[in-house]
């Protein structure tokens, strides 16, 4: 792989590039080499890279539609397969992934879901107590109530009710939606939104979403990495067990918001996917002494 770079003097850049290694699991030496210069000594430097496993996910997909751009999880699916993604996805309809065997999965990601039956919300609150990783994102197949009673004990704050800003088809629904306001840029999932690429992520608008319960309301509260305008969360995490869970107070389509078609999406699903499964947590590389 090659690029190009022009540097003043004393000047900093960095450079992507991606390969796609037919192993996994495995330590690969990378060498770069630049052209040859009067300073010979920085021309060829190896890296030691650990090359991950692909991380495993199960698309619970709540809402499904025969048109693609109308399915609940299109934008997901798009965001997971696309190159540079550190997880497989398969999607299963509701009926179909609750009869799944969690255990070989890394993460699952529930979208806009009716609450489950007590088996698989059992099985749910187990595998994330295991050390799996579970995304929920809400919709018009959500109810507060139900979905308190079946996933009480795994969400980051239990759900109150659905609120409107602004209905999606009024005319004047960009300028009423509601707006990112405080974003936690130093954690893990939202870090590289820093710079320019933050523009990509406060862009996006919200028409209806969730309101969460206040923190004293309940124990084990989770952490608010993402609030709108108003102060309600949109983006909450939290640990259970050995797991990870986070819950998107919006959709993953485009019903409720157009966050699916920000240049933000896609990085934020598959950096979501890959910290649910704890593999933002490992080193992915050594610099070796350059040659």
């Amino acid at each position: 792989a090659k690029g190009f770079l022009d540097l003043p003097p004393n000047g900093t850049a960095q450079k992507t590039l991606s390969h796609r290694f037919d192993g996994a699991g495995t330590v690969a030496v990378v060498e770069g080499v630049m052209a040859a210069d009067a300073l010979g000594a920085d021309d060829v430097r190896a890296v030691v890279l650990p090359v991950p496993k692909d991380l495993k996910a199960l698309i619970v997909n709540g809402a499904p539609s025969p048109q693609r751009t109308r399915d609940e999880a299109f934008f997901t699916e798009a965001a997971l397969s696309a190159a540079g993604s550190p997880v497989r996805a398969v999607t299963r309809d509701s009926e179909a992934a609750w009869r799944e065997d969690f255990a070989a999965y890394d993460v699952v990601l529930a979208l806009n879901v009716e609450a489950p039956p007590v088996e698989a919300a059992a099985k749910l609150l187990a595998f994330v107590e295991g050390g799996g990783g579970l995304f929920l994102s809400v919709g018009d197949r959500v109810e507060p109530e139900a979905w308190n009673a079946a996933l009480g004990a795994l969400l980051p704050r239990r759900l109150r009710v659905v609120k409107t800003a602004v209905e999606p088809a009024a005319p004047d629904a960009t300028a009423r939606a509601a707006k990112l306001s405080q974003v936690a840029l130093s954690h893990p999932v939202l870090a590289l939104f820093n710079g320019r690429a933050r523009e990509g992520l406060m862009s996006a608008r919200f028409y209806r979403y969730a309101l969460l319960e206040g923190e004293s309301s309940q124990a084990g509260v989770g952490e608010v990495l993402a609030s709108l305008d108003d102060g309600a969360p949109v983006l909450a995490v939290a640990r259970r067990g050995k797991g990870r869970v986070a819950l998107f107070t919006s959709t993953v389509d485009r019903d409720w918001s157009d966050f699916s078609i920000r240049t933000s999406f896609l990085p934020l699903i598959q950096r979501l996917g890959a910290w649910l499964a704890g593999a933002l947590d490992r080193p992915c590389a050594r610099t070796a002494a350059a040659q």
